[in-house]
């Protein structure tokens, strides 16, 4: 499911079913790519996302298994 972000920053992902655990990755030109792994859908809870500096690199789905799988969370 993909989205983005609104003016202030804002994002909603609608239609997620309400079972499974999903992942939350952000990224944008210049920054650091960011991921939030163990998020439920329909909980109404917000998440603050602070990018870092970096490349601007889009991660792929096999990249942030990788990561994930060697951090443990995955």
């Amino acid at each position: 499911f993909n989205t983005k972000t609104g003016k202030k920053g804002g994002f909603v992902f609608a239609g997620l079913p309400y079972t499974g655990d999903y992942v939350i990755v952000a990224s944008m030109p210049g920054a650091q790519a960011y991921w939030q792994s163990g998020v439920k859908a329909g909980r109404d809870v917000d998440y603050a996302i602070d990018l870092m500096p970096g490349d601007g690199k889009r991660l792929t789905l096999d990249e942030l298994k990788t990561i994930m799988a060697a951090q443990g969370s995955g």
